[in-house]
């Protein structure tokens, strides 16, 4: 019996060790954890910009660019988006956020979206502890969860966070000065004690029974005989001290003496979106053709030069991975394309379409980046590719269209 009893002291031990010891610091990457067409078809955030990789403990960093609530949205299988909420990711609060910006609107609350809309953005973060920090920006919506842009590393350096979130004397009821990172620390404290205390009351009164010699006699049928009049008094004692501390939480927290409670602030806007320019093409793709040998993707892109000067596609962006023509290196983009003509026999075009003209592409992508990144749905109900397609002038116009799921399924090769 006392072994079974030390084997039940040391699994409870084990189990709280593992649960209560210090976590590994977060690192990167946890978005290939989502399926691919969630994070294609839903939210792209693409033109992502870092105003610096490098800054000190209390400099700011401003990530720009733009999102986009893309017209593939899968309503069969996601509800259609209506609430979204601009943000970063990171490990940890390691950046402080001191503006979000949507087409040029302060925007710090939950915002109204709708399929096919696209939002300049703006993240303004300050660093708050020293280390080297892989960011992305963020874009939550409701009932689909967060989705991420390209993420950049940045390191932080030594020095002095001043915390701007501070209210000023006189800004609340009482005149009181209150910095919002620490404010109702204590009260945070004092009832995660109450609660730890009760838990750990509640777990010896039981494990300071053989638990493996219990669990024996509730698998032979005869748990009823292991509970006493004395546990059932304890355990309704227990549900009436809960109570008694839940009642009395509450009364403390609403009394004029304790606080002056506020109500939730809700300011809820719909952002302007962000003016189309005019259109330089025509696009379709008519087939998506995944070839396992080769990991490549053969799309075949139909481009139509509704404009009066040539157009080229100059890149792809599928979730948060942008992909360029090979021999191309642009920062934050894989060079994974090779554009020629469909016709057979066709040449390396690069994508160019003249004034007017009519052509059709093959688009080879090296499948490799994508499957690395768990951006090919081959095992998904919805073996289907989704992005943008990024259409380019000399004059430095841009257009973005996009890949509809509904109209390019991806066939085995």
């Amino acid at each position: 019996m006392s072994l079974l009893r030390a084997a039940a002291a040391g699994l409870v031990v084990g189990i709280l060790a593992v649960v209560t010891g210090p976590a590994s610091v977060a690192s990167a990457h946890g978005e290939q954890t989502q399926e691919a067409f969630l994070r294609a078809s839903t939210v792209l955030l693409y033109d992502v910009k870092f105003s610096d990789t490098y800054v000190a403990v209390g400099e700011p960093v401003t990530i720009t660019g733009k999102v986009r609530i893309m017209n593939a949205w899968p309503e069969h299988t996601i509800p259609a988006p209506h609430t979204g909420f601009l943000s970063i990711i990171a490990p940890g609060p390691v950046f402080s956020v001191q503006d979000r910006q949507l087409s040029g609107q302060f925007t710090p609350q939950s915002v109204r979206i709708h399929k096919g809309q696209t939002f300049p953005f703006s993240v303004t973060v300050v660093a708050r502890d020293e280390g080297h920090w892989h960011v992305h920006p963020s874009f939550a919506v409701k009932g689909a969860g967060t989705l991420v842009g390209r993420g950049e590393w940045i390191d932080v350096g030594p020095g002095e966070f001043h915390n701007t979130a501070a209210l000023a004397s006189g800004d609340l009821a009482s005149g009181d000065r209150v910095d919002l990172t620490d404010y109702g620390t204590p009260t945070v404290v004092i009832w995660h004690a109450i609660a730890l205390l009760i838990g750990l009351g509640w777990l010896a009164f039981w494990l300071r029974r053989p638990v493996l010699a219990r669990l024996s006699v509730v698998s032979d049928g005869h748990g009823r005989s292991l509970t006493s009049i004395v546990d059932v008094k304890v355990g309704l004692g227990f549900v009436a001290l809960v109570v008694v501390v839940l009642a009395g939480g509450y009364a403390y927290a609403t009394s004029s003496a304790a606080s002056a409670p506020l109500p939730l602030q809700v300011a809820r806007i719909a952002p302007t979106v962000a003016a189309e320019p005019q259109p330089l093409v025509d696009s379709e793709v008519t087939r998506a053709q995944y070839r396992a040998a080769a990991e490549s993707l053969v799309l075949t892109v139909k481009v139509r030069n509704t404009s009066d000067a040539p157009v080229t596609l100059s890149a792809m962006q599928v979730a948060e991975e942008t992909l360029v023509p090979r021999g191309q290196h642009a920062h934050g983009a894989v060079p994974a394309l090779r554009i020629t003509d469909a016709a057979p026999g066709g040449s390396g075009s690069g994508g160019s379409v003249a004034a007017g003209e009519e052509r059709t592409f093959t688009v080879t992508i090296d499948a490799k980046p994508l499957l690395a990144r768990n951006l090919l749905p081959l095992q998904e109900p919805q073996v289907r590719i989704t992005g943008l397609f990024f259409f380019s002038d000399s004059a430095g116009h841009q257009q973005v269209s996009e890949v509809d799921e509904v109209t390019s399924p991806i066939l085995p090769g």
